[in-house]
């Protein structure tokens, strides 16, 4: 079945990449040129939620 008689089989999604011009204001832009770019582990921003989570937590149990 992977390629069988008639040579190797052509995978269903392709494997071209998207060279489209990026959108100013668009979140999936600049999640792609964020990741593009830093190639570590966003410590920053799992503070963020850290505290996010904390503060939240910290309302619901009434010591706010």
């Amino acid at each position: 079945m992977a390629g069988g008689e008639n040579g190797p089989a052509v995978p269903l999604l392709g494997t071209t990449k998207r060279t489209a011009a990026r959108r100013e204001g668009c979140p999936a832009c600049r999640l792609d040129e964020a990741n593009s770019t830093s190639d570590g582990v966003p410590y920053l921003n799992f503070f963020y939620i850290w505290i996010v989570c904390l503060t939240a937590a910290a309302s619901r149990t009434g010591i706010a």
